[in-house]
């Protein structure tokens, strides 16, 4: 069916935050007397939401009140660092102009509290048309509940969206959700896993969705920059 609703990540796959998130992970570290990580390894810990990234970093997964301390820290240094670095990825705003007529939303399991100054600071929110964050329903990615109350809110069904992300929770959602996926390959996400999960469409750039969607809409398909 004719895609009426793309849906989209936000970190790894709209925005490149890496580098924000890192610092700030290690400043809160810094702050609690722990040692500093690694950066490439902080980038591995991102895409699941901030209480899963710093129980990884921090090591607390099992110490609710360790964990909850280490959040209010990360909190103050992230929200005061948002974008220092962090930029949208080449052909983002090609692609959010190439499908202006169609429905566009941000689902993240990012919180809202972040989301809403990232989506800010980089112009997005004219450009989609909702924006929902890891705390906008009870669950997380790869539970479906967020991509359901975007499919509800433009009275959209399943078969007409379209799920773009660059990790295992997006496909995850997206298939729970009964939505089609397209995963990125440029992201935050191991290509090696993202192919092995078998999306409907595998990409290695964000331009690349161009094509993709015009094929699915009737138009002229083409294979350039997509697997």
């Amino acid at each position: 069916m004719p895609v009426k609703l793309i849906l989209y990540d936000l970190d790894g796959t709209l925005v490149d935050s890496k580098e924000d998130l890192a610092r700030a992970v290690n400043r809160t570290l810094a702050d609690l007397g722990l040692p500093e990580r690694p950066h490439g390894e902080l980038y591995t810990f991102v895409g699941n939401g901030v209480r899963p990234l710093l129980a990884k970093a921090v090591g607390g997964e099992h110490n609710t009140a360790e964990l909850d301390h280490a959040i209010e820290v990360f909190r103050a240094h992230y929200l005061n660092h948002l974008t220092d670095h962090t930029t949208l990825y080449p052909g983002v705003d090609e692609v959010l102009a190439t499908f202006g007529h169609l429905h566009q939303a941000i689902v993240t399991n990012k919180p809202m509290q972040y989301t809403a100054g990232v989506v800010r600071n980089l112009g997005l929110g004219p450009r989609v048309g909702l924006v929902l964050g890891g705390d906008s329903t009870p669950y997380l990615k790869p539970d479906p509940a967020i991509l359901h109350a975007a499919l509800a809110h433009f009275g959209v069904a399943p078969e007409e969206a379209l799920m773009v992300g660059d990790g295992l929770p997006d496909v995850g959602a997206a298939r729970a959700a009964g939505v089609p996926c397209a995963l990125l390959t440029c992201g935050l996400g191991n290509p090696a896993e993202l192919a092995a999960a078998a999306p409907d469409f595998l990409l290695d750039h964000i331009a690349a969705l161009i094509p993709v969607v015009a094929g699915l809409n009737g138009g002229p398909a083409q294979a350039e920059g997509g697997r």
